[in-house]
């Protein structure tokens, strides 16, 4: 397995924090803030655990420290994906440079069909590597739900590709900003 990462949602702002400074939590792998490129008030958070345990364990606590919500302020449910990643190569979410970019999505197979989704996503991955300002890559699928796969492509550029349609309909790009 190569890790575990938890994907927060969110339209609000998060709290400064000092140069360097994250949160420190056993299990933690780090932790990163990425803006839509599209648009400017849809952020997200991942959390880079070492797995699953550390993440229940952890992560609303970390959310609390990082995001500059009132404490009662609840997310809905579809703003929090919990992911097991199957794959990272290269770059990972928190060593990928602020002002870089990253490719986001998932698809929802039929039921017992992730697997094809996963094989579609991971020949793509291998091919995008050769195209200028490529810098990595992640696939996962989300906890309890093998058929919802997960992509993340990482870009020292803006990218330039032509994505499948049921990947592109699902995707958006995201510049890191912390």
């Amino acid at each position: 397995m190569a890790g575990f990462v938890v994907v927060v949602r969110f339209d609000h702002g998060i709290k400064p924090l000092p140069d360097g400074e994250r949160p420190v939590t056993d299990g933690l792998l780090g932790t990163s803030v990425w803006q839509s490129a599209e648009q400017e008030q849809q952020n997200v958070l991942i959390l880079n655990f070492r797995d699953q345990e550390a993440a229940k364990e952890h992560g609303r606590r970390v959310i609390d420290i990082i995001l500059d919500a009132p404490a009662d302020d609840a997310f809905p449910p579809d703003s929090v994906s919990h992911i097991t990643l199957s794959e990272k190569f290269d770059v990972t979410f928190e060593s990928a440079t602020t002002g870089s970019y990253m490719m986001m999505g998932h698809v929802q197979t039929n039921p017992g069909l992730g697997w094809q989704a996963k094989s579609q996503i991971s020949a793509t991955g291998t091919d995008i590597k050769l195209l200028p300002g490529y810098a990595g890559r992640a696939m996962g699928s989300q906890v309890a739900n093998d058929d919802n796969v997960w992509f993340f492509a990482f870009w020292d550029t803006v990218p330039s590709l032509t994505l499948p349609e049921d990947i592109a309909k699902t995707s958006g790009l995201l510049q890191k900003i912390r």
